[in-house]
């Protein structure tokens, strides 16, 4: 019975999908992370504001989140990652970087796009190379930010008691 559904709600054309076009959080490869380089579980310092963060991160993919700064002029570094709570996910944009006073946080990480790339010409020519990748609304969140960055601060500094040596 379960193979009738599942076959009555295929798309007509399911054999000839192409499943890795398909933008998804889990199984996926990121495919804009070659423009960028990437710092795996890091966050920007406190002192630094974000000047957006995506509207719906929770359906928020990588690919979209870069796409959205390779498109903005202003952005030079983006801070993508699993974060918990009720968005789940986070999509970041700053103006400015630094490498010094980076934060630990699992499932985090930053990106700072390439200068020597041709992603930029793709972006700009989208409807060739990516038109699957769509860009994110981008809003002024930064208190959700900053209370999400305290509460790891917090965490880093408590003692745990299951770290041996």
């Amino acid at each position: 019975m379960s193979q009738i559904i599942e076959a009555y709600n295929r798309p007509k054309n399911f054999e000839k999908l192409n499943f890795a076009e398909i933008p998804d959080h889990f199984g996926n490869p990121c495919v804009m992370c070659k423009c960028f380089v990437e710092y795996t579980d890091r966050d920007m310092p406190i002192s630094l504001k974000p000047y957006g963060v995506a509207n719906d991160s929770y359906s928020s993919t990588e690919d979209q989140c870069l796409v959205t700064c390779l498109k903005d002029t202003r952005c030079k570094t983006v801070v993508y990652g699993l974060i918990g709570g009720r968005d789940i996910f986070t999509c970041e944009l700053y103006e400015s970087m630094t490498v010094n006073q980076l934060i630990y946080v699992p499932n985090v990480n930053i990106y700072l796009p390439k200068r020597k790339s041709d992603c930029k010409v793709y972006c700009k020519l989208e409807k060739v190379r990516h038109e699957h990748i769509q860009s994110l609304k981008i809003l002024n969140r930064q208190e959700e930010v900053t209370k999400r960055k305290m509460t790891y601060l917090i965490l880093l500094g408590q003692r745990n008691h299951f770290a041996f040596g």
